[in-house]
């Protein structure tokens, strides 16, 4: 990282870590949620929305123009992946094979004839 650039990412405003933080955490928890509960959805929703915000503070704090191509890049792609878990969950959820956190604990679900 060059001075300026180490200069730049050093005067971010403190909204940008917790947009990353959203992102990375939101999106963790959300592809653990996705193995058997609902509120995967919402959680990757989170995630997409910390990872957007993180997208504009980039694009408004001049980050893509100090750190180049590189950088928007990586960025347009996580936000790509994000609205894709985003989409998997949805479909889980359709297919009903995602459960409520604590609506049916065992796992039971009368509406299918799965065993």
């Amino acid at each position: 990282m060059t001075r300026p650039q180490a200069a730049l990412h050093a005067a971010l405003p403190a909204w940008m870590p917790a947009a990353f933080a959203l992102g990375v955490l939101g999106g963790g928890a959300g592809c653990v949620l996705l193995l058997r509960r609902r509120v995967a959805v919402q959680v990757l929703a989170a995630s997409l929305a910390g990872y957007v915000l993180l997208f504009a503070g980039d694009a408004t704090e001049g980050v893509f123009a100090a750190f180049g191509a590189g950088q928007f890049a990586t960025l347009t792609c996580v936000v790509a992946i994000a609205a894709g878990l985003i989409a998997l969950a949805r479909h889980v959820e359709r297919l009903g094979l995602l459960r409520g956190m604590l609506a049916d604990p065992a796992g039971t679900r009368a509406h299918t004839t799965r065993p």
